[in-house]
């Protein structure tokens, strides 16, 4: 955990001379959170693939609403408010609940899907068979 707020602290620090993000939404500041907290949370092993499917998730989520292109710039300012390891676990914590509930209504189409795979499979068998 120390190591992932070090890594925080210093790609802040660095970044001090970037220009300012332009007009940020509460979204797109929330996704770069996870974003950030999810890259950081990916270097332990054990939690490499999941962390970085989630990576991805939330860059698409902000591809979607047209903000990649000002991703680095709203990093950076999102980097300098995640200063201790509360709130790296915070986030992960929220980042997580966001994934796991996605992860249910796709389970959940997925359940329909199937079902109506199964429904129009019975309704084309001849009958008597």
């Amino acid at each position: 955990m120390r190591a992932i707020l070090s890594g925080l602290i210093a790609a802040a620090t660095l970044a001090t001379a970037a220009a300012p993000a332009a007009a940020q939404t509460a979204a797109d500041k929330g996704d770069a959170r996870c974003i950030l907290v999810l890259a950081l949370a990916s270097r332990e092993p054990k939690n490499a693939t999941a962390a970085g499917q989630g990576t991805f998730f939330f860059l698409g989520r902000m591809a979607a609403r047209g903000t990649s292109a000002r991703m680095g710039p709203i990093m950076i300012a999102e980097s300098k408010t995640i200063t201790t390891p509360a709130q790296v676990q915070a986030e992960l914590t929220r980042c997580s609940a966001e994934l796991n509930a996605r992860n249910t209504e796709l389970r959940g189409a997925m359940g329909q899907l199937q079902a109506a795979g199964k429904a129009a499979a019975a309704a084309a068998k001849p009958a008597g068979t």
